[in-house]
């Protein structure tokens, strides 16, 4: 279900990028001459959609970041109770949520500022005599393959989306744990390699690594530095270190760990 969640929603992240794509060819598709007085009218129309897949972008990743939010949280209770054990409490207040969804709300702002800059540069290039339309479109991008403007935004939408879905998923299940800790003294936490990609040295050390709740991983960077944290895409890490990691960590009861 956690799986479904992330790839339902990188979906729609890529299906709204190929939608803006869309929209951008066709207001230059539909452009005969860039001219100075047509430029204007152009970057007013490009600027209204770029708001508004804005909004959107915006929207999927923050509505996927509270399903996996609850999720975290759920998965850690659902652990518990396979092992018959009993704990109430109330669930996690949502303030650190709240957070990282602002924080993430700069990435899309960053793919939007970034997808403007780059598609004012290939008018003005072409306001300027040096391409015609039919170049500026495929610099654009005639799909989301390759190495186009659209090309470049749908893999750091894909990057951001997991990153910050996995995020907030580890960051709930590592709160939840501390949260039930008083119930459950003998509770631990598990870090979970998931061997996806090319592996990162440090991450890989950690597999199966089980320390306690409030205890923290000690993770050795790419470049030897010593990291503390709580849980894998601790905020606390370098982009480095976040990127395309798919880590994860669980709760184990003392009492169930196999001697």
């Amino acid at each position: 279900m956690i799986d479904e969640v992330k790839q339902n929603g990188n979906e729609e992240m890529q299906q709204l990028v190929e939608k803006w794509r869309r929209e951008v060819v066709l207001l230059f598709a539909q452009t005969d001459k860039l001219d100075p007085l047509a430029v204007e009218s152009l970057k007013a129309q490009l600027q209204q959609v770029s708001d508004a897949v804005h909004e959107q972008l915006y929207k999927t990743l923050t509505d996927n970041q509270r399903r996996l939010f609850i999720k975290g949280i759920q998965t850690v209770d659902r652990i518990l109770k396979s092992g018959d054990v009993r704990a109430a409490v109330p669930y996690l207040n949502d303030i650190k949520l709240e957070l990282l969804q602002r924080y993430s709300a700069e990435h899309i702002t960053g793919i939007t500022d970034l997808a403007r800059k780059n598609i004012s540069t290939e008018i003005d290039l072409a306001v300027l005599g040096q391409k015609p339309v039919s170049d500026i479109i495929s610099a654009i991008g005639r799909d989301l393959n390759g190495p186009s403007v659209f090309g470049n935004i749908s893999r750091r939408a894909r990057v951001i989306y997991q990153t910050e879905t996995n995020r907030i998923h580890n960051i709930a299940a590592a709160d939840r744990m501390k949260q039930l800790v008083g119930q459950v003294p003998d509770l631990k936490k598990q870090w979970l390699h998931h061997h996806i990609g090319v592996p990162r040295a440090g991450h890989l050390a950690l597999n199966f690594d089980t320390i306690g709740v409030t205890a923290r991983y000690k993770l050795i960077g790419a470049d030897g530095t010593i990291y503390e944290i709580d849980e894998p895409q601790d905020p606390s890490l370098p982009v480095s270190e976040v990127v395309n990691c798919h880590c994860t960590i669980r709760p184990v009861v003392g009492r169930f760990e196999e001697k």
